[in-house]
């Protein structure tokens, strides 16, 4: 694309940038209608499903990684690494 001066009798370079925000306006509602079928994917039946079955994978409860608080605390000064 060349760019030149706008002319003040024309107004070329008005015309160009008006021009130009249309592709703007065009985008805009294509991000929208990807917005919407990604919350749709990710919250119908099929999402749902999805996350039953690899919930299912992990234990209901936690286990337990220490036995104390000491074996959580990071190695300091008064600790050997």
């Amino acid at each position: 694309m060349i760019h030149t001066r706008p002319r003040p009798s024309t107004g070329g370079g008005i015309t160009g940038f008006a021009l130009a925000s249309h592709v703007g306006w065009g985008v805009l509602p294509g991000c929208g209608g990807a917005v919407l079928a990604l919350g749709l994917l990710t919250t119908g039946s099929w999402a749902r499903h999805t996350a039953e079955v690899i919930a299912a994978e992990f234990p209901a409860e936690p286990a337990e990684l220490a036995d104390s608080e000491e074996e959580l605390a990071p190695p300091g000064p008064d600790h050997a690494a």
